[in-house]
């Protein structure tokens, strides 16, 4: 099978043309994308934070378009993936960490999620705390990091719709992929919430490469959230970077916080969490 190397865009209005929200048959108007940054797998991760914005559906399309237009122009012709632009590897193997394009292009994302996204939202997660409070309590058993960061982001986003767009439709996109997201639905279907889309942010179809571009931006601003959360939590660090700077410019910047012990705690003492029997 030949693989096109010219990605093409899969348009955001396909999920309001394949889904349906509600008893009313009324198409989505706003989809809120989402993606995770850091493995739950690794024990020196300290922070896992889930992130994204919300739009119309006709901002995002033209979002991708511009978006594509510049990567194209500064001859990109792969996803934008923070573990890979960071270390110069896959699409950036090319790119040294002098290499001029880099400014350029975190710079160009950042106006476009500035110019295009309605809101952006971010939830982190302390992960040595969860870990201390479900030595105390079933919490795992209740709802592992990224569903319990996950459904915590979809209520906000709910809220926000319920508060500015109470008579319109939300889609929830989450890049696929993550840990256990099986739990995410679960959840939700428990709380009767929406039902979450899980999409890669790049596959092939019929040998031809195919990407979904907002999950780029999800995968820009989750990482630098829980790099910014890292760094002052537990290195000290008073500086942002220059990058989370630049995006602090263009949303709705305020003081990230993580969700700590006493947050876990009040969630076990709220849902009846029943306490490990070696807790006196």
């Amino acid at each position: 099978m030949v693989v096109s190397a010219v990605p093409q865009i899969f348009p955001v209005s396909a999920f309001a043309h394949a889904v349906r929200v509600g008893d009313s048959g009324l198409m989505a108007i706003f989809t809120a994308y989402f993606d995770a940054s850091g493995s739950l797998g690794d024990k020196n991760v300290r922070v896992f934070t889930v992130a994204g914005f919300i739009a119309k559906q006709e901002r995002w399309a033209a979002f991708e378009r511009e978006w594509r237009l510049f990567r194209d122009n500064l001859g990109l012709a792969g996803c934008l993936h923070m573990k890979e632009f960071n270390f110069s590897r896959g699409a950036f193997e090319s790119w040294p960490p002098d290499d001029p394009r880099r400014p350029k292009l975190i710079d160009a994302l950042t106006d476009l999620i500035g110019k295009y996204s309605e809101k952006e939202f971010d939830v982190s997660l302390l992960l040595d705390d969860y870990r201390a409070a479900d030595m105390m309590f079933a919490l795992h058993e209740f709802a592992n990091p990224y569903a319990l960061v996950a459904s915590i982001a979809v209520s906000r986003v709910s809220k926000w719709m319920k508060d500015n767009q109470p008579g319109d439709s939300v889609l929830f996109v989450f890049e696929k992929g993550d840990i256990r997201q099986d739990e995410l639905r679960k959840l939700l279907r428990a709380e009767s919430g929406p039902e979450p889309i899980f999409t890669p942010k790049e596959w092939t179809e019929n040998g031809v490469r195919m990407e979904c571009s907002p999950l780029q931006a999800c995968d820009f601003i989750a990482y630098e959230h829980a790099k910014a959360l890292t760094d002052t939590i537990y290195k000290d660090k008073r500086k942002l970077r220059r990058s989370m700077l630049s995006l602090a410019k263009k949303t709705d910047y305020g003081q990230y916080t993580g969700l700590g012990f006493e947050f876990l705690i009040r969630v076990c003492q709220t849902f009846n969490l029943p306490m490990r029997p070696h807790v006196p």
